[in-house]
């Protein structure tokens, strides 16, 4: 199964997260947990929770934004955000476990497609969320 869900993930809820439905319930291994800027949980298996603050409550964690509190809540900043994320067939490649030295060697987005840069910087990305060299990495 390879299906992927774009939501708009509507204004921020209680000034620490940003909320979003699924269009199908995931299977749920909730937590009891207190979350930190970066989080990405899913809450009662249809809803994607992206942290940009700090709260306590059962979620099933999915995975962390890397980068400041700061840079996080600039990002998730707005009245709505698109956000894509891909679930089921999904293919590791060990290539991306290089160490990084100076230009990153392996950009992925996280729908798996590789992107080249050639030579241009990494702020010439646009803002989101990008596998650089084996790591989960925000763009803004």
């Amino acid at each position: 199964m390879n299906t992927k869900a774009k939501e708009a993930l509507p204004k921020p809820s209680k000034r620490f997260e940003k909320v979003g439905p699924l269009p199908q319930a995931l299977p749920r291994e909730d937590e009891q947990t207190s979350t930190v800027p970066g989080d990405v949980m899913l809450y009662q298996g249809n809803n994607i929770v992206i942290f940009y603050g700090e709260n306590a409550w059962a979620y099933t964690p999915l995975g962390k934004l890397e980068g400041t509190a700061a840079e996080i809540k600039d990002f998730l900043s707005g009245n709505s955000l698109d956000v894509t994320f891909s679930w089921g067939s999904v293919t590791a490649n060990e290539d991306l476990k290089k160490p990084r030295t100076g230009q990153p060697t392996e950009i992925y987005d996280l729908q798996g497609h590789r992107i080249h840069l050639n030579g241009a910087p990494l702020s010439s990305l646009p803002s989101g969320i990008y596998i650089i060299n084996g790591e989960k990495r925000l763009v803004k």
